[in-house]
């Protein structure tokens, strides 16, 4: 009896390996219907937000070797178009002790939008502004002529574009812009109309840019009283 038991636990380990090993090759269905993942907008925000933090994978201290906050070092461990022979997705969605980030898994939306990612080829995407329009204001055209509005114009592109890094416990650069008293905080000190023009620093958003008209809008708005109409 004892041996049957041991048989029967065997036999369930065997299945459960079977079940996990084809649910892991399991490839996204019409991956070429799916709109392509822009990596600065939606891809490195998810490891900068829950990767690339202090002490970990940052670039400095211990985990030094393995940065995860831009593409040339992500793309390392990454296999385009092969997320299962990818070491860092695998180690996204591994189980127990294995798993990246060891406190708390990514959500099964930002483990997607990887998997897709690399599905897609792992391309260094860049979320640039060139066409009137930006990801997360639903197309609109760019519009300098009508009235420039926190709530209809800044705050869509500010989501779209930005809050992927300045937001959470560590944003980006200590700076957050996850709601009007910060982005209006920002735009009273000068900082917003500088990182978005490249004015004596880094050209933001990182890795992209927004169009000359968008820039324009925000600079209406400042100019306007960067007021939370």
């Amino acid at each position: 009896m004892k041996s049957d038991k041991i048989y029967l636990s065997l036999a369930l380990l065997i299945i459960l390996t079977i079940v996990s090993w084809v649910t892991s090759c399991t490839h996204i269905a019409n991956i070429a219907n799916i709109p392509e993942i822009c990596f600065t907008g939606e891809v490195l925000p998810i490891f900068i937000n829950n990767c690339a933090i202090s002490g970990c994978h940052n670039g400095g201290g211990r985990e030094s070797r393995t940065a995860l906050n831009n593409y040339s070092d992500i793309i390392k461990d990454i296999v385009p178009g092969n997320p299962n022979s990818s070491s860092l997705y695998q180690a996204i969605i591994a189980k127990w002790e294995n798993r990246m980030p060891p406190g708390q898994p990514l959500s099964e939306e930002n483990r997607t939008i990887i998997r897709v990612w690399i599905e897609q080829g792992a391309g260094q995407t860049v979320c640039t502004d060139t066409t009137g329009t930006i990801k997360g204001t639903g197309g609109a055209p760019c519009d300098t002529i009508n009235p420039v509005t926190y709530s209809g114009t800044i705050w869509p592109i500010i989501q779209a574009s930005c809050t992927g890094c300045h937001s959470s416990a560590s944003p980006g650069g200590g700076i957050l812009l996850e709601s009007y008293t910060n982005v209006q905080a920002a735009a009273a000190n000068g900082s917003l109309i500088n990182s978005i023009t490249g004015n004596g620093v880094t050209k933001m958003p990182k890795g992209g840019s927004l169009s000359t008209c968008r820039i324009r809008q925000f600079e209406i708005w400042v100019s306007n009283g960067s007021l939370n109409n």
